[in-house]
């Protein structure tokens, strides 16, 4: 697993990017307040389907300005 800042808005916020090197990707957002580790039965799940998953760590800095 690959963790990486990426830049949203005025901010910046941590993803999980893990997989197989692949051109489809599934982005996963946690509920406010939900740990990122929730996803990763689902994940392993998506891996084993040959998809890329990023999963953000945590929305609380993201909002639909940050977009």
């Amino acid at each position: 697993m690959e963790l990486t800042r990426v830049a949203v808005g005025s901010g910046s916020c941590t993803v999980r990017i893990d997989g197989p090197v692949s051109k489809h990707a599934v982005l996963l957002l946690p509920g406010k307040g939900d740990p990122v580790d929730l996803y990763d039965d689902v994940c392993e799940r998506l891996h084993h389907s040959d998809l890329r998953t990023v999963a953000v760590e945590s929305i609380e800095n993201l909002d639909e300005t940050s977009a």
